[in-house]
């Protein structure tokens, strides 16, 4: 059973960079996602990449093409982008920065699609698990609590 549970106000996040976006009760969303990983997903490693987007130009227009490179020797990329004449990023950023990396090196970037394009909608893709229900209502507990 899915139960909806209101984060941040999606449509106040419109056009905003991700490291500006704020949780409902105010904590950044990158420093909620952090805090939450070391304690329900164990073992993943997190690795800040700030300072590789911004050489390569902080712009996915320009740090596309050295991002799919990784994947034609150095690695394999599971990945799903939407190749319908609406979806823009791809149109405009996958496609060029693909053709650029397999122009220059001569080969194509190894991508495995994930999924089907239909099940993008699906609604377990936006969802957290359950357990993390608690950690959101004691943020907001906190947060309220910080207003008296």
């Amino acid at each position: 059973m899915i139960h909806y549970r209101r984060i941040l106000d999606v449509m106040g996040c419109e056009n905003k960079r991700i490291n500006e976006i704020k949780t409902l009760w105010g904590e950044r969303l990158i420093d909620f996602h952090h805090r939450l990983l070391p304690v329900h997903a164990a073992g993943i490693e997190l690795y800040d990449i700030s300072s590789w987007h911004k050489f390569n130009g902080n712009s996915a227009k320009y740090y596309y093409p050295y991002y799919l490179a990784f994947f034609i020797c150095n690695g394999i990329l599971f990945e799903n982008f939407i190749t319908n004449e609406e979806e823009v990023f791809t149109r405009t950023i996958v496609i060029p920065a693909f053709e650029k990396a397999s122009d220059f090196f001569g080969m194509k970037p190894l991508i495995v699609k994930i999924d089907e394009e239909s099940e993008q909608c699906n609604k377990y893709w936006i969802a957290y698990p359950q357990q993390l229900s608690m950690e959101v209502t004691q943020s907001q507990a906190l947060l309220m609590e910080g207003e008296k």
